[in-house]
């Protein structure tokens, strides 16, 4: 079969296109809510965005999951939407911690942090997902568990049906 210059680079564009694309999935039974919002990047890993009934209401999590065998060292990840400002989890994390709440934690291949709180299961257009939902890229720091400095990122395009499916949809 003869694919020629431009049926390849439209084979890895629909490859890239369908690795970075956001789907509403449902979620792993005991988890409490019905569905979350993913994707995967070029790199293997896996971008998961989840909802979780809080002591101040309703919650959102990021999770990365890291794929081909890499782990993260001990640090948390930073994120940085578009050209907003690094966001540094450990700050999340020690928030939750001060008030006795699990905001953000690593394990192994997966780290999560709270990106959203809100006392309505309702999102607004001011809201903390507002970048998640509208946003271009999200570009991902972290340190692996052999210290180096790692970067990924994730295409944000098409995120916000599948965030609103996964935030506001049915619990079970």
């Amino acid at each position: 079969m003869r694919w020629g210059w431009w049926g390849i680079v439209g084979l890895l564009f629909s490859q890239l296109a369908f690795a970075q694309s956001w789907e509403t999935v449902r979620a792993p039974a005991g988890s409490g809510t019905k569905y979350v919002a993913q994707t995967k990047n070029a790199d293997g890993h896996t971008l998961t965005i989840k909802r979780k009934i809080g002591r101040a209401g309703y919650e959102a999590f990021a999770h990365l999951t890291l794929g081909k065998g890499q782990k993260f060292g001990k640090e948390m990840p930073v994120f940085q939407i578009d050209s907003a400002p690094p966001e540094d989890t450990r700050f999340i994390t020690i928030a939750g911690e001060n008030l006795g709440q699990r905001w953000g934690y690593i394990a192994g291949n997966e780290a999560a942090w709270r990106i959203w709180t809100s006392p309505e299961l309702e999102l607004g257009a001011n809201d903390t997902l507002v970048p998640w939902r509208m946003g271009n890229t999200v570009k991902i720091s972290y340190v692996d568990d052999k210290g180096k400095a790692q970067k990924t990122e994730f295409s944000l395009t098409g995120s916000s049906a599948a965030i609103g499916d996964a935030v506001t949809g049915p619990f079970k």
